[in-house]
């Protein structure tokens, strides 16, 4: 785990570096918060507790900040869990892995504000498990703006995970 942090942060000095030229082909770092949505898991999650945490990629963008541009994204957060299963408490550490594409269209504005939508996927791999990857859909909003030679971004995005879950956490196999 530290050599994928050592990693990022080279990254984010490399790409803070390529990030100040305006260009229609950018490699950005990003980080942000990712907040597991436990409604998605209907009645298994009643019995579970997840945390949230920081969530940290890179991002290809294609275009420019005006009309339509592509993003093609990764990122990885880690997350604990706690479950509650026939009456033991089980604790859980696990990996999350997010890779999507996502088309933005940049409002005809004087500020970079766009809106952005696309398709990916979702790899949640626990420690003690087999690790499950499901189609996600993904939409949000976001901006940019220049600060000297180079951009920030910030932007909100929902991931919605596409998997059937089970109605019960007992239908989890635990190894």
């Amino acid at each position: 785990m530290k050599s994928a942090g050592i990693f990022c942060l080279l990254l984010v000095l490399i790409a803070g570096v390529a990030g100040a030229q305006d260009s229609r082909f950018r490699v950005n770092p990003y980080l942000g918060w990712y907040q597991f949505d436990e409604s998605s898991f209907e009645d298994a999650l009643d019995q579970v507790d997840l945390d949230s945490g920081a969530i940290y990629g890179l991002r290809l963008a294609l275009g420019g900040h005006e009309g339509l541009s592509l993003d093609l994204s990764y990122g990885r957060a880690s997350v604990d869990g706690e479950f509650e299963f026939e009456e033991v408490l089980e604790r859980e550490e696990a990996d999350i892995d997010l890779f999507y594409g996502a088309l933005n269209y940049h409002l005809p504005l004087p500020v970079d504000i766009f809106l952005s939508g696309g398709l990916g996927g979702i790899r949640y791999a626990p420690e003690e498990r087999d690790s499950d990857t499901n189609l996600l859909v993904n939409y949000g909003a976001g901006f940019t703006f220049p600060i000297g030679l180079a951009r920030l971004r910030a932007d909100i995005k929902d991931h919605v995970d596409l998997c059937d879950a089970p109605d019960d956490i007992g239908d989890l196999d635990f190894g």
